[in-house]
Order: structure tokens, then sequence, then C-alpha cells
């Protein structure tokens, strides 16, 4: 599997690791030994979900488990839920990938990240989809991210998607401050 042609990631993910993950705070450093642990211990069934404010590296820790694990031989999937929601409806128009080719490919990975979970708009059709994706890889590992917190999480995305969600899965906490407004924030300090 291509890393690059299946993963709807972002550029800013691209280079992500482990090694230049910036743990700023005790918080962010456990988090980042939880991932350690979590790929050392890897088997196929275990979920993580990251859960915090923006910018704290939550989709940084999560490529960077898929590029490890990827090196290991597992078959590894990043996703954007929002532009999943955009890709699965663009296979409606068009020729090439079908849905059920996309889900497919979904459901047989060893590891999927669903990131930005909350992000994309709430609808019965993306809660229904997100349903189907959640059934689909049941007992197999997923890692979500997310910047709600529990509540906000089951209020969007249903009782039944979140009891899915919260199966055989670590929830990970990660607040601080936004990693990627360092340099504004710096530049305002020394103009203070």
């Amino acid at each position: 599997m291509n890393f690059n042609y299946y993963s709807l990631i972002n550029d800013s993910l691209k280079q992500a690791t482990l090694d230049n993950f910036e743990a700023t705070s005790a918080e962010l450093y456990e988090a980042k030994q939880l991932v350690l642990s979590y790929i050392d211990s890897f088997d196929k069934k275990q979920n993580l979900l990251f859960t915090g404010s923006y910018g704290t590296g939550k989709s940084h820790l999560s490529v960077s488990i898929t590029k490890k694990l990827m090196e290991q031989g597992y078959e590894c999937l990043f996703l954007s839920l929002p532009k999943l929601l955009t890709k699965i409806k663009q296979t409606y128009n068009k020729e090439g990938i079908t849905e059920a080719e996309l889900l497919q490919v979904i459901q047989r990975v060893d590891l999927l990240v669903l990131d930005d979970i909350g992000a994309e708009q709430r609808t019965v059709w993306s809660n229904s989809k997100l349903f189907e994706i959640l059934d689909d890889r049941a007992g197999k590992a997923t890692i979500y991210t997310t910047n709600f917190n529990s509540k906000e999480l089951k209020n969007h995305v249903g009782e039944r998607n979140f009891s899915r969600m919260m199966e055989s899965t670590d929830v990970i906490v990660m607040n601080g401050s936004d990693y990627r407004r360092r340099e504004f924030i710096s530049g305002e300090k020394l103009r203070q």
C-alpha cells in the first residue's frame, strides 16, 4: 500500500516523526512515552484516542505511529475525517476508486488513524458513514484525534458511534499551548 496515495494528510504533517516531536510540557512528554509503549506493544487490536487543545501534537504523534509501524511491515492509513468524507462523496460522481473499494482499504489495514474528528460537518449522513467505518473496524486498531472533550465528542458523533470508539481505547489527553503559533507568540513577547 502506498501511504501517500491512500492517506489524506496535510502537507505540514508529512515530515512528522517521533524524533521531531517537541514535548513542551510534562503532559506532552508523558503522551510521547505512551505512544512509544503503544508502538512497542502493538497488537492490531488496541485503540488510542488523542484529545486536547489545538496544536499540541495529536496529529503529529498519530502520523509518527503510522510511520514507525509501517517500518515494521504493518499496513497503516492516516485519514483526516473531514477529507475522508469529502473523498467518499467524490466517489459518487467520478470514475476511479469506488466507495466500496475505499471502505475495503480502510477496513483491512492493521492500523487506521481518523484525524480531526469533530472538524467535519455533523449530518445524519456523516454519522452514518462514521458508524459504517467504526463497525467495519471493530476489533482492529484505530487511533482517533479530536479537540473535543468526552461530552462534546459524544454529542457530536452520537451515543452509538461514541460507544464504539471507546471500546478497547486508551485516552491520551494533550493540553497545552498551540505549537503552530509559537513563533507568533514569541514575537509578541519580544516586542513588549
